[in-house]
Order: C-alpha cells, then sequence, then structure tokens
C-alpha cells in the first residue's frame, strides 16, 4: 500500500508491506521519470510485473486464486484517498477512472494537473497502449469540455495528448469539431443582436461590452471572449496563494481632477460602458460610431473654446442624418471617455450656456487637469490589464457560467443549430490517449505487434471481434520461431480463452523458417501475422472472453448510434433492436414501459 505525504517542502510516495514497516520512497513530482524508478523496457504486460515488484507489498489476501496489491494515494491535507483511479487490462489497453485533485494550485496540496501528470508519467514508463476517459471534467457547474473546446478547440484532457474517440447519441469526430468550430467562430455582435431580438440583450450586451473594455486585443467572436474570460480567471487563481478567491477589488469609477479644495467627484465612463447602461434601439456600432464624430467635431472646434448643443448637432449632421440617434447620443455624451478624450459638459462662465468640450484623458494623478484613476492599486491584477476594474475571480466565473448557459447551451430564437452545436459538443465525451511503439536510443530489442489468424471453424463460433494485436519484445538475435513461441506465451497469459492456444512455427509474410534470425526479415515496429489453434470455443470460454457476455446486441438508433454509448437504451419487445430511450421519447427520470416497442414497428406511436 502506498502512501501520498503532502508536504510544503517535499512530497513522496512512501510503500508499506502487509506488516506495516515502512519500504520505499519515491519523490511525487519526479515519480515514473526515467530511471525512477528503473527503466521499463518490455510489453506493458512484463513491465507491470516489475512496477509491482519494485514499487508494492502484496495485500494479505487474495481475489478469485489471485494475489493483490494495492497503491493508495492519500491527500494528508484533505483526507482524500481517491485521489487517482485507474484501470489497465493486461494487453496494456486502459481506462482513466477518477482523479480528484484540489482545485487552484497550492504548494500544500495535489492539483488535478498534478496527478494528471503522475497518471501520465506511469502509462509513458509502462509502455501502455491505449488509455481511454470519460470526460465529465467540470468547473463551477461548467461542462469543460464544451467550455474549453470552444475556446481551444480541446478538452482539458487534451492538453496531455487525449482525443475524440467516441459521442453520444450519434455524435462524431466531425461533428464534433463542426459545432465547437461554429460556436466558437460567431460573431459577438451579432449575437448580441439576436439576443436584442429575443428581448434579453442587457446582461450580453454588458458583459461583451465590459471585456472588450479589459481587453488589451479585440475581441470579436465568442471564441475570443470565452478564451480571454479563462485566461482572467487564471490570473487571479494565480494571485491566490493562500486559497482566497478574491484578490482586493480595484475601483471601478474614474473621477474628474477637479481644483483641490472641492470634494465634488463626477463619475467618468468609458464610451462601451456607457453603451451598456444606454439599453436602446439603436445597435452599438451606430452609437460608437456617433460619439466619435462629435468627439472629432468637438477637437476641431476646440482652439475655439466650447460648442453649444445646437452647433455639436449642427457639426454631426454632416456626417449622420438620423436626429433621434443624433439627439440621444448628445444627450447621454456627457462625462463619457472616447478615444482618449473625456467629452465633458458645463456652463460657460460667461454666458451661463450649457457647452459641450473635450479634455485628454490622463494617467494616475490628474496631471493638465484631465482624468485621474481614483484606485492606489493600478496594478493588483495584472500589469497587462489596461485600466482599472472591480473584478473578482468570482464575478469573472459568474459572467462565464452565464455565457456558458445562455449563449454555448442554449442560443436564443429560432436557430436550432447553434442549439443543436451545444448539444452535439456536450455529447462528445469519451477521449483517448495512444502511445505509439517505438524504440529507445541505443537499444539492443526489437519490438512487434502480431496479429492473430484463427481457423475458420473456431472463427466462426467467436463472432465478436478479435483481441487487437499483441506487443511483443525479443532481442536482436531472436529466431522467427521465438518471436512467435513468445506470441503464443502473451496470448495465454493476457486471455482465458487462450491458455491452451498453439502457435504455428512461423510468421505470415516473413521468409525464412523458424530457425531464421529474425532480425533484418522484418523491421522493428513492423506488423507481423500468426496462425494458430487451440481458442477456447466452448460455451464457458466464450463467456470468459467477452466482458458484456456473449450476445449478440444490435444498437441501431434514430440518432446515427450503431453501438453502446453509454447512455439509457432499451430494447424493443418486437424487434430486439436496442436505442436510446430519450431518441424514443422517454424521460431521462421516466421509467421504460414494461411493454416497449419502437417506432419501426409501430410507426403509430413513440412507444
Amino acid at each position: 500500500m502506498g502512501w501520498l505525504y503532502e508536504d510544503p517542502a517535499t512530497t513522496t510516495i512512501n510503500g508499506f508491506d502487509w506488516s506495516g514497516r515502512r519500504s520505499k520512497a519515491f519523490g511525487f513530482h519526479s515519480f515514473s521519470d526515467p530511471g525512477s524508478p528503473k527503466g521499463f523496457r518490455g510489453a506493458f504486460r512484463d513491465n507491470v510485473r516489475s512496477f509491482i515488484r519494485e514499487c508494492c507489498a502484496a495485500e494479505g489476501y487474495v481475489v478469485e486464486g489471485m494475489p493483490v496489491w494495492c497503491t493508495l494515494l492519500v491527500d494528508e491535507g484533505t483526507g482524500v484517498d481517491r485521489v487517482l483511479h485507474g484501470l489497465i487490462h493486461c494487453n496494456g489497453f486502459g481506462h482513466l477512472l477518477c482523479i480528484n485533485g484540489h482545485e487552484g494550485s497550492s504548494s500544500t496540496h495535489i492539483t488535478g494537473r498534478d496527478i494528471m501528470d503522475l497518471w501520465d508519467r506511469i502509462c509513458t514508463a509502462l509502455r501502455t497502449r491505449a488509455v481511454s476517459v470519460d470526460d465529465w471534467s467540470s468547473k463551477k457547474s461548467m461542462q469543460l469540455r464544451l467550455l474549453l473546446g470552444v475556446a481551444y478547440k480541446q478538452t482539458w484532457f487534451g492538453q496531455w495528448g487525449y482525443k475524440f474517440c467516441q459521442g453520444s447519441f450519434g455524435v462524431t469526430e466531425h461533428k464534433y469539431y463542426k459545432s465547437i468550430e461554429l460556436l466558437g467562430l460567431l460573431d459577438l455582435d451579432n449575437v448580441i443582436e439576436d439576443f436584442r431580438r429575443a428581448g434579453r440583450d442587457r446582461e450580453i450586451r454588458h458583459i461583451v461590452n465590459y471585456y472588450r473594455s479589459l481587453s488589451g486585443t479585440p475581441l470579436a467572436s465568442v471564441c475570443d471572449l470565452v478564451r480571454f474570460m479563462l485566461e482572467l480567471a487564471r490570473r487571479f487563481r494565480s494571485k491566490n496563494v493562500n486559497g482566497v478567491e478574491n484578490v482586493p477589488p480595484l475601483k471601478r469609477s474614474l473621477v474628474v481632477a477637479e481644483d483641490r479644495n472641492t470634494k465634488m467627484k463626477k463619475r467618468v465612463r468609458e464610451l462601451s460602458e456607457a453603451i451598456v447602461e444606454m439599453g436602446n434601439r439603436w445597435p452599438a456600432r451606430r452609437l460608437r460610431f456617433a460619439a466619435t464624430v462629435i468627439v472629432d467635431a468637438l477637437r476641431e472646434h476646440g482652439k475655439q473654446g466650447g460648442m453649444t448643443r445646437q452647433e455639436v448637432r449642427d457639426a454631426a449632421r454632416l456626417h449622420i442624418g438620423d436626429t433621434g440617434l443624433l439627439d440621444f447620443v448628445i444627450k447621454s455624451i456627457g462625462n463619457v471617455i472616447v478615444d482618449g478624450s473625456l467629452v465633458i459638459r458645463a456652463p460657460n462662465p460667461t454666458t451661463k450656456v450649457l457647452e459641450f468640450k473635450i479634455q485628454d484623458a490622463v494617467s494616475k494623478g490628474g496631471g493638465g487637469g484631465g482624468v485621474a484613476l481614483e484606485s492606489d492599486e493600478d496594478k493588483a491584477l495584472s500589469p497587462e490589464l489596461p485600466i482599472a476594474v472591480a473584478l473578482s475571480g468570482r464575478q469573472v466565473y459568474k459572467d462565464l457560467g452565464w455565457v456558458y448557459k445562455h449563449v454555448l447551451s442554449t442560443y436564443p430564437g429560432e436557430n436550432t443549430l447553434l442549439r443543436a452545436a451545444g448539444r452535439a459538443a456536450l455529447n462528445g465525451k469519451r477521449w483517448v490517449k495512444e502511445w505509439l511503439m517505438s524504440d529507445d536510443e541505443d537499444d539492443d530489442l526489437l519490438r512487434f505487434t502480431v496479429g492473430l489468424e484463427i481457423p475458420d471453424e473456431e472463427a466462426a463460433v467467436l463472432t465478436q471481434q478479435s483481441p487487437p494485436a499483441e506487443m511483443v519484445v525479443v532481442p536482436l538475435h531472436a529466431t522467427i520461431g521465438e518471436v512467435a513461441t513468445e506470441a503464443e506465451r502473451a496470448l495465454r497469459d493476457t486471455y482465458f480463452v487462450f491458455e491452451g492456444f498453439e502457435a504455428d512455427w512461423g510468421l505470415e509474410g516473413v521468409d525464412g523458417g523458424a530457425d531464421e534470425v529474425v532480425f533484418g526479415a522484418v523491421e522493428s515496429g513492423s506488423t507481423v501475422w500468426l496462425k494458430g489453434r487451440g481458442v477456447d470455443v466452448s460455451d464457458e470460454g466464450r463467456a470468459l472472453r467477452y466482458e458484456g457476455g456473449v450476445d449478440d446486441w444490435v444498437v441501431d438508433c434514430g440518432c446515427g448510434a450503431k453501438d453502446d454509448d453509454g447512455e439509457r437504451m432499451a430494447a424493443c419487445d418486437l424487434c430486439g433492436v436496442w436505442q436510446h430511450t430519450r431518441c424514443a421519447g422517454i424521460d431521462d427520470n421516466t421509467r421504460v414501459p414494461r411493454l416497449f416497442v419502437c417506432s419501426r414497428c409501430n410507426p403509430g406511436s413513440l412507444f
């Protein structure tokens, strides 16, 4: 049994034998690095035996006559003992079942990233062939396979090389990537317009304009917005060294620098924030254009003093014909920063008539009568943030959650294609990583994958697919017969039904007799074929061969699924064909009727 000890200075994996005596210890972050423990050069089935001897101790009991070894990782800081749960079969194909790391970065707890790094090192060191994972990773109730898919075109597990394997409800690899691409390329201005038509644009308009004002680069698409929000949230986590989620916020408002004797401060807004607060019938781009035209007119007139409302209106009318739009912007533009200039509306000291004029917005300190930042913490978030904002990690995740729910998952209006894209992205659940077979530098071993050809009478009984080709590792001087013998041993060692298998003395497609040296006859890394007989075709043997039983299920669902994808299914009581209950119109929370008839057998009814 192995225990993970967490200490700010050192993290180790300590082994104990059944009597409780401490055995070997390894560094957590270096465990399974080359040479720690020693390198594994054989096939997985041999490497895992060496791994157990080197790193584990036997438990005091057996299961089905087989000894048991257990390596348990425990995070002593949290008491969590199911830190990592993975299963790898003797043939080198496995499944990652569970990781349970500490959220965020910490010097005293292991994170999900730490655990995945460990798992990946172990799999690589043992020469695992492939590992699958059902991606249920989430953050604040948001499924990361959708969120990260839109932002980065890969899931969280994609950082370690996991790629799309199988989707639920007929979702293919092509459909998954097209779905996240469609969502990611949505133009933000078009999204705002779609929400406006649905009467729900206030929140999305505020979020888009708010984060545009924070970004140093243009945010044009949903992909740009989601990626920026994720990176902003990551900056907050990097500040979170003491486990506190919120960074001390900066004050949001800007103030006009006035005479030192006055205490009065007028609130100043960026144009993007002002547009959000306007909440009107004109698109943001038209409001922004009108404001720019007004500021340009004030700049041209600047040396002559301020401009009255009518003078501003007349100057802008040369470029804008919509007087309603002009009147609305002129009414709202006071104390707003447009293109680095602050628009001020104040009475002329001589005529007492209200006039518009502009002054440059300056950095903190208010020099030159410009605009000063009120906060003393202008670098608390990051030097990359262009303006000071009252923002916390919690607020970023709240806004991100809104975008996830209302834009990515349930797009408004009649656009069924975008809603289907969100569902398809969420249904891309199963991912796999494959390790390609390769030789080490200065290696004195040959590696082959050996496929199996069995007699027709045995193949006819075994209706399901044959096992994958076995990996065989032999010395450079090995003969063709020794390769066949090693493949025979591998099959007997791995599968119950091959315990009596006998291989022919030769390899299909490889010239030479059994005593010929294989080096030079076939290149290392190739696939060769082996003939033999002795597969257990009895009913008992067949039951031991297939984990899912010997029944030959037929899946043919209207969504396109042709195989079991892990979702709830029901078999038609007439034709016996399986299909998803959801696709048959049965809600996930509803029990399947005792008599279930599919739509093919009873076209007039769902069931």
